[in-house]
């Protein structure tokens, strides 16, 4: 399992307001059942970070990188998320030269731009490991499977980890901290999860 390092930076530098795509959905009811979706409202998103990918057979191994973006909390300790990846220029042309993509032929590579810049973008549920607590708070995402120009991009299963500082006035960091003592204390959280969800969807009561 390979390990990716997310900064939590402060609330206000990452509230982004979803005007146009609609990714955002309301609260889901008490079983985590997802809600039609809702535009112009909040999407906490996460410092993009490294993570490998394999594509073409034989798999090739590439470097990307994934950004996570907080939709919701769940009250059996879940969030739901959008995970999207991207890689960079250098990446595209070496990929372009080594795997057959639409476009390209036996004894002539494909431009780098036959290969997109974003390789995916999907909605998964991840859930905090096992016994995580701050300042280093590790979130679990699982193997993901993209499919971008007619390739398959695959990624093993990978531990986000969130570095939050012990002391800090942003809330949703605090409370996202308070979240984890909670399920390592095996107290109630229900109180707390929808304080979040009160950040991440700010319709919700």
């Amino acid at each position: 399992m390979t390990q990716t390092v997310l900064t939590l930076l402060p609330v206000s530098a990452l509230l982004l307001i979803s005007l146009s795509h609609g990714l955002g959905r309301s609260a889901s009811s008490a079983r985590g059942a997802v809600m039609a979706p809702q535009r112009d409202r909040p999407l906490i998103t996460l410092t993009p970070q490294r993570i490998k990918l394999q594509v073409g057979s034989p798999p090739r191994t590439l470097t990307g990188q994934a950004s996570l973006t907080l939709l919701e909390a769940y009250t059996d300790d879940s969030l739901r998320a959008i995970v999207a990846v991207t890689i960079d220029d250098a990446e595209r042309s070496r990929l372009a030269k080594i795997v057959a993509v639409p476009g390209g032929t036996a004894t002539t590579s494909p431009p780098a731009s036959a290969i997109p810049a974003m390789v995916g973008r999907q909605e998964v549920r991840v859930r905090w490991r096992r016994g995580t607590s701050c300042p280093d708070a590790e979130i679990e995402l699982p193997a993901l499977t993209l499919t971008a120009a007619g390739l398959q991009f695959a990624t093993s299963p990978s531990r986000f980890r969130i570095e939050i500082p012990l002391v800090t006035i942003d809330t949703l960091p605090q409370l996202l901290c308070s979240w984890t003592r909670q399920i390592n204390a095996r107290r109630p959280r229900a109180g707390v999860i929808m304080a979040i969800n009160r950040l991440l969807i700010p319709d919700t009561q």
